[in-house]
């Protein structure tokens, strides 16, 4: 039907179609393995493909400018190669016409091509794609009293978790200078190998630093001891899920209570965002479940 039709033709696959010229502006070390990409975007000046980048056209007229959400990602195409690459979008839709990435090295091609060959000024192509986001109807009814915000990130699935706890970080900013009273409380539990792979500690504990009563950050590292104290040294465990959700829905201090006394005794109002290895993702979800969470309270993004 034509309604049908004008549906999709709005929707996020139709979109997906859709490439922008992209050049990149900046690249930075953001840890030993990990490069940081600025990209400058032409937002309104869609191009399309119609044989797998042997030749590209604009949409006569610009049907569509660019635009994503918290949390999605790109495909992110390498015109000397042919190919493209996938990496979640680190920067807000604020930002635009700048898009940061984030790129673990690594013998794929398009990720060895962004950390060792590449270099600013060279011109790329990017389209936005994924369903993984950040939901901001938290503070759409502006009464601050929905559920909290679990976010759980292995290795560099920190990435998407992020860019939606840099919105999250914004709307708390702007309504902080408002009479809005916002009760939101997001707790990230976050795993790396080293110390010096936990990408973007440095902005995740300063946004803790600055509104200590809406977020909590917890580092673990899984293969190196600390003998200062700063980061767990063992897996995220089933009783820091369940302290992290009681104190994302304001129910006790992060580190009081017992863990075993809520297990299924409430159902818990917090989104649950998951972001790690296969795996991972599975097993914290289905602690979660033993918590109490509801199934459709819980959101995976997957890598491998």
């Amino acid at each position: 039907s034509d309604s049908d039709q004008k549906r999709y033709a709005h929707s996020t696959e139709a979109k997906k179609r859709l490439w922008y010229d992209a050049t990149i502006t900046a690249l930075d070390s953001l840890t030993p393995t990990v490069t940081g990409v600025t990209l400058d975007v032409d937002i309104h000046r869609p191009v399309l493909t119609r044989d797998e980048g042997k030749t590209w056209e604009e949409c006569d007229p610009p049907s569509s400018h660019l635009s994503f959400s918290a949390g999605q990602w790109v495909d992110f195409y390498i015109p000397p190669l042919n190919e493209v690459g996938g990496y979640s979008i680190t920067s807000l839709p604020v930002h635009l016409p700048r898009l940061e990435l984030a790129v673990k090295r690594s013998r794929h091609p398009p990720a060895e091509w962004v950390t060792t060959k590449s270099k600013v000024g060279d011109a790329v192509k990017v389209r936005v794609g994924g369903e993984f986001v950040y939901d901001t109807s938290a503070f759409d009814n502006g009464s601050g009293t929905t559920g909290g915000l679990l976010f759980v990130a292995g290795g560099l699935g920190i990435n998407p978790l992020y860019g939606m706890l840099r919105q999250l970080y914004s709307d708390i900013k702007e309504r902080q200078s408002s009479s809005f009273d916002n009760q939101q409380r997001a707790v990230l539990l976050y795993s790396a190998s080293t110390a010096d792979e936990l990408l973007f500690e440095p902005q995740l504990t300063a946004m803790a630093k600055e509104y200590p009563s809406n977020f909590t950050m917890i580092y673990h590292v899984t293969k190196e001891e600390d003998s200062n104290g700063k980061y767990q040294n063992e897996r995220i465990s089933s009783k820091e899920i369940g302290e992290a959700l009681r104190w994302a829905d304001n129910c006790a201090s992060i580190t009081s209570g017992s863990p075993s006394s809520s297990q299924g005794s409430h159902t818990s109002m917090t989104s649950v965002y998951i972001c790690g290895p296969n795996g991972m993702a599975e097993e914290i979800g289905d602690i979660c479940k033993v918590q109490g969470v509801p199934r459709s309270h819980v959101h995976f993004e997957k890598w491998w």
